[in-house]
């Protein structure tokens, strides 16, 4: 139903976090060496920077898209099990099993009282 996805939210996120880091190297390493150079521009000191603030949101923007990939699909499962779990066992009980906000935890709610039997219950 779901590929295998353990921490490959943390990975994207991580991956993402890492490449802008090695842009900003790369962007300080071009800097120090244009004006270095004997006949430095530093017009294209401006074109670095410039390239490296288009090319950060976007490799955010993505890195985002595939980790809210993953998130849905994790509600998703766990969504689907909670139903299972609640036709399977929990209404019978009078208790409702649903997912938390993003997936993050599972609630369990006593349905009315008044309609189950502690004798229902056994």
């Amino acid at each position: 139903m779901m590929k295998n996805y353990r921490g490959k939210i943390l990975m994207y996120d991580t991956i993402g976090y890492v490449t802008i880091a090695i842009g900003m190297l790369i962007i300080i390493l071009l800097g120090v060496s244009t004006s270095n150079s004997e006949s430095g521009n530093w017009g294209n000191m401006v074109l670095y920077i410039l390239i490296y603030f288009i090319f950060v949101p976007i490799i955010y923007k993505v890195s985002k898209c595939f980790q809210c990939k993953y998130l849905r699909q994790a509600h998703f499962v766990l969504s689907v099990v909670c139903r299972a779990e609640n036709n399977r066992y929990y209404l019978k009980r009078g208790v409702e099993v649903r997912p938390g906000y993003l997936a993050r935890w599972v609630e369990f709610t006593v349905l009315d009282t008044s309609t189950y039997s502690p004798l229902s219950i056994i």
